[in-house]
């Protein structure tokens, strides 16, 4: 019983797809990333999305943004200096 086997099977399509479409991705995101440049308001917005992310209490997460704020006013101060 010798069976040849022309071209793909259904289970090597989608491997073959799931690589492509993972280095398409990365691909992506490799060539989003290179262009922004590390701002105070890129630190400021990364820092309230993590803050929304972690806290769950009003209180705690009203703490955590006065943070970033405190942050954005010092690496603006920073920049300000040079």
């Amino acid at each position: 019983m010798s069976r040849s086997q022309r071209g793909l099977s259904f289970f090597g399509a989608l491997i073959l797809f799931a690589i492509i479409a993972g280095g398409g991705y990365f691909g992506y995101q490799w060539y989003m990333a290179r262009d922004d440049a590390p701002t105070c308001k890129n630190d400021f917005t990364a820092c309230m999305r993590m803050c929304r992310r972690l806290s769950s209490e009003s209180a705690e997460a009203e703490k955590c943004q006065a943070g970033c704020e405190g942050d954005i006013a010092a690496c603006e101060r920073k920049l300000n200096e040079r």
